[in-house]
């Protein structure tokens, strides 16, 4: 993994034979990872000109904890994203790609430990609406959403099942009859044109 040095680090003393906790704080300004954990080590450390030694160059090579939950990241979701938008699609015809959404935090890193439901309505003919799912690691997958009825710019609307909080709206998307598009574009004397 990525190391980064703290160096010129004062004021950091303890007694002789003893030692010395002290805390490092981080934030991070840029994606995370949900539930990623961090070790903190010790490489090098220098005693005071006074007579003190360390038994070796790192002091002990102190080392922070890693068990359970010991500086592991916790993004916490406060809002839905919808990662895979719905596209244009063909009457009675289950959209492809399956339309997706995330729990994420306030910089749009996906929550991991997200599992709870998230519920699908539609301003078209949506089949079995509202239709819900559950996260599974942050993400719900939307992979049965059917219009039955031809429409345009339409758009999904998604929100937490059990609270109908975090509304997100989609981008607009069309239901459209594919016999009808190419009866549209059919001469009458047998070519089609696009």
């Amino acid at each position: 993994g990525a190391s980064v040095i703290f160096s010129g680090l004062t004021g950091l003393s303890a007694a002789d034979d003893g030692s010395k906790t002290f805390s490092i704080r981080a934030s991070f300004l840029a994606t995370v990872t949900d539930n990623q954990q961090f070790q903190f080590t010790v490489t090098s450390a220098t005693a005071s000109g006074t007579g003190s030694t360390f038994a070796i160059a790192d002091a002990g090579g102190a080392a922070s904890s890693v068990a359970g939950d010991n500086n592991r990241i916790e993004v916490t979701a406060t809002k839905l994203n919808l990662v895979q938008q719905p596209s244009t699609t063909n009457i009675s015809v289950a959209m492809s790609p399956a339309v997706t959404v995330e729990a994420a935090d306030a910089n749009n890193n996906r929550d991991l430990d997200f599992t709870s439901s998230i519920r699908i309505t539609s301003t078209g003919t949506l089949t079995g609406t509202p239709v819900d799912a559950a996260a599974v690691s942050g993400l719900a997958t939307f992979s049965t959403l059917t219009h039955t009825v031809i429409g345009t710019a339409l758009t999904l609307n998604a929100e937490r099942t059990a609270t109908l909080d975090w509304d997100v709206a989609s981008t607009t998307f069309d239901i459209v009859n594919i016999y009808t598009t190419l009866l549209d574009n059919y001469d009458g004397v047998g070519n089609l044109t696009y």
